[in-house]
C-alpha cells in the first residue's frame, strides 16, 4: 500500500459510506483526494427474516454475499452460531468482517463475485444440503439459482436493503462540469445506474467522459452499455494498485 503514489489523483468514491471509509483512508495515505459521493444507502431490512431461519443444528453450510450481509445479521447469530456449520465469504471484505464478529470463514474465491463463489468446492456436491443464503433485498438470482439447481435446501434471507440517497440536485454540478473529478468508482451495478440518476440529465454527457473504475468484466460491460467512454476493470481487492497504475499516465498539469 505504501509504494501507490495517488499525488494529484482525484476519486469520485460511490460505495455506501460504510464500506467506502476504509479505501478513502487508504487512498488520502496514498497523497490522493477522495470525493465521497454515495449513491446507495444501506439499511437493516425488516426482522421478518430471523422467523425464517431453521434449526441452526440442522444447518450445512453458511453463505454471506457482502460485508453488509455480515453486519445485519451477525449480531442476531453469534450467540448461538453452530462451530459446524461451513461459511463461506463471497471476497476478503465480507471475510473480514465475518472474523470481526467472531465467525470462522471456511472457503473464499479468488475473485469477489458470484461467479467465482459458485466455482468453490465446497458448493459443489450439495445435494440435500441445508444451506443458509444472507444477502440484501433484489439483487441478482445467480447464486440462490445455480445452489437450488444443484439440489440443495436453500433458505435465503434478505438482511439489509439498498435505496437511492437524496441529494440537492446543484451540489454535483462543479464537479462535473469544472473537471473536478479525475477518475469515478464504481463496484455494483445498481450503483452505476443511481449515478446517472442522482448526476442530473445536463451532466450525463460530462460523466460519461470522465474514466470509471470498475471491479469485474460484467459491470465493465454496464459501464460501457451506459456510454462511459474510458473504463478501467480492477479486482476489488487490487483497487489502490489499480489507481495507482492510473494515475501514472496522468498530466496533472505539472
Amino acid at each position: 500500500m505504501n509504494r501507490c503514489n495517488l499525488s494529484g489523483l482525484r476519486v469520485l468514491n460511490t460505495r455506501p459510506r460504510a464500506q467506502a471509509d476504509e479505501l478513502s483512508r487508504q487512498i488520502i495515505a496514498a497523497q490522493g483526494q477522495v470525493i465521497a459521493f454515495p449513491t446507495l444507502d444501506i439499511q437493516a431490512s425488516d426482522e421478518a427474516w430471523i422467523n425464517q431461519l431453521p434449526d441452526l443444528n440442522q444447518v450445512d453450510q453458511a453463505v454471506f454475499v457482502s460485508s453488509n450481509a455480515v453486519t445485519y445479521a451477525a449480531d442476531r447469530l453469534a450467540s448461538h452460531w453452530p462451530e459446524r456449520i461451513l461459511v463461506s465469504a463471497i471476497g476478503p471484505g465480507t471475510a473480514r468482517s465475518l472474523r470481526q464478529h467472531a465467525f470462522r470463514v471456511d472457503a473464499m474465491p479468488v475473485e469477489a463475485d458470484s461467479e467465482h463463489l459458485l466455482l468453490l468446492p465446497s458448493l459443489q456436491q450439495i445435494k440435500q444440503q441445508q444451506i443458509l443464503l444472507f444477502k440484501g433485498e433484489g439483487g441478482r438470482p445467480l447464486i440462490a439459482d445455480t445452489l437450488r439447481q444443484r439440489g440443495a435446501n436453500l433458505t435465503e434471507l434478505s438482511v439489509y436493503r439498498r435505496s437511492q440517497p437524496l441529494i440537492t440536485p446543484d451540489l454535483a454540478n462543479t464537479w462535473w462540469q469544472d473537471k473536478a473529478v479525475d477518475i469515478i468508482l464504481v463496484t455494483s451495478q445498481e450503483a452505476l445506474h443511481n449515478l446517472f440518476a442522482m448526476v442530473g440529465h445536463q451532466n450525463i454527457s460530462h460523466v460519461q467522459r470522465i474514466p470509471c473504475l470498475v471491479v469485474s468484466p460484467r459491470l465493465a460491460e454496464a459501464a460501457q452499455g451506459s456510454g462511459m467512454k474510458t473504463v478501467v476493470v480492477s479486482r476489488i481487492d487490487q483497487i489502490l494498485e489499480t489507481l495507482h497504475q492510473f494515475n501514472k499516465g496522468l498530466d496533472h498539469g505539472q
